[in-house]
């Protein structure tokens, strides 16, 4: 039977929040001492000494401690927000032991959250930075986006000259060439004619030494026939006048 749960005896007779467990509570024990529960630290004690407690100083000197005051000074002195006056702590206080006390017991997870509120603001200074620096890299990558975007389409439109310039040129070389081919056809046939004139040329220029030849052989006979002439025109054997010719039916 030692493995069962112990029976919870104690009675609540006040919640600050009804049904929430976390809330401060006042509860009676079963030994009639009552009990007080506030963020999970339980102070019980009799009635007589709570009572006791609290008539020992005034309420307004005893509550509400200033607990950066108290680690800082050792918890010799406490600030009364009700009052606006520090108060010093009294060894014979309940009130005031129970505030030392729990000082002393928070005092590891006070340090705790000084030293994660001081890790926080530095991350959170780190993360700051760090999103401004994200947002001046976007900044500069959105503006380097919008120059290469600008620079991209001045490129394209170059392009696109550049390729009506090409068609151009192209359908230019295109008429040249077709000027080109015809001219060259005009030419060769022009040779063609030339280089048959040429063969013809040619052909008489062979036939000169011959013309010559025969020319000398004429001027030679033409010679020897003046020399003839002459011989009987001096012998009187032919009359040097010129006969006109003939009319045609005569002499026959």
């Amino acid at each position: 039977m030692g493995s069962e749960p112990a029976k919870n005896t104690d009675h609540e007779i006040w919640r600050q929040v009804p049904g929430d467990y976390y809330s401060p509570s006042i509860h009676v024990t079963q030994d009639g001492a009552i009990g007080i529960n506030v963020g999970g630290h339980v102070v019980v004690a009799p009635v007589e000494a709570l009572h006791a407690c609290l008539c020992v100083r005034p309420p307004l000197e005893c509550i509400d401690p200033d607990l950066d005051a108290l680690l800082a000074l050792d918890a010799k002195r406490m600030f009364a927000p009700q009052c606006r006056t520090w108060c010093s702590i009294h060894s014979d206080c309940a009130w005031c032991a129970g505030i030392v006390a729990a000082v002393n017991n928070l005092r590891p997870l006070i340090e705790r959250c000084k030293r994660a509120e001081a890790a926080w603001t530095t991350i959170t200074n780190g993360t700051m930075s760090l999103i401004a620096e994200r947002d001046e890299k976007i900044t500069d990558l959105t503006s380097q986006r919008d120059q290469l975007q600008e620079r991209c389409k001045a490129a394209e439109e170059e392009a696109v000259a550049l390729n009506s310039e090409c068609e151009e040129l192209t359908e230019q070389l295109t008429n040249n060439a077709m000027i080109h081919h015809q001219q060259v056809a005009d030419l060769k046939e022009r040779l063609q004619r030339a280089e048959t004139a040429c063969d013809i040329f040619t052909g008489q220029l062979a036939q000169v030494p011959e013309l010559a030849r025969q020319r000398d052989e004429l001027l030679g006979k033409n010679e020897l026939l003046l020399e003839q002439r002459k011989t009987l025109l001096e012998t009187g054997a032919i009359d040097g006048r010129i006969k006109p010719a003939r009319q045609g039916g005569e002499g026959k």
